[in-house]
């Protein structure tokens, strides 16, 4: 985009310099994990969780959709947008219906934030991709009329 005088609006490197800035206001500790894989006979526990990042973040609820499944029960269901360092997503990391989960684990020290979602497990739905990039923007939902939801 050019402005007056042939000047660039958005010089290169614009969105690189900015990303500390972007940072700063992440006061979230979250990690995002892929559950472990069901075991099998004779004891059926889950493998290991894997952990992809423990990072920083900043996360708020969208809206909180009330819906009925195909058997009339309702679900309860929370949307988040979960900010996260531009770089901090790992590469080649498939999102699908078993994930992976972002757990928020608390807060960089002085900060407080909302109680209630410390040890929240935040299904990744989709990862934001855009023509400037000063963090990394995830879409999450939590089902809470299942476990995990909250702890």
């Amino acid at each position: 985009m050019v402005g007056l005088n042939r000047t660039t609006i958005i010089p290169p490197g614009w969105e690189r310099h900015h990303r500390p800035v972007a940072v700063s206001t992440m006061t979230g500790l979250c990690r995002v994990i892929r559950p472990g894989q069901p075991g099998g006979y004779p004891d059926f526990e889950d493998g290991p969780e894997t952990v992809l990042v423990e990072t920083v973040c900043r996360v708020q609820q969208q809206n909180r959709p009330g819906r009925v499944n195909a058997e009339g029960q309702l679900v309860d269901s929370r949307d988040y947008l979960v900010t996260i360092p531009a770089n901090a997503w790992p590469t080649g990391t498939v999102v699908n219906d078993a994930g992976p989960i972002l757990v928020v684990d608390g807060y960089l020290p002085g900060h407080a934030g909302d109680p209630d979602l410390v040890g929240r497990h935040l299904r990744v739905e989709q990862v934001l991709h855009g023509t400037l990039r000063f963090e990394r923007d995830l879409y999450c939902t939590v089902d809470l009329t299942e476990t995990g939801g909250a702890v």
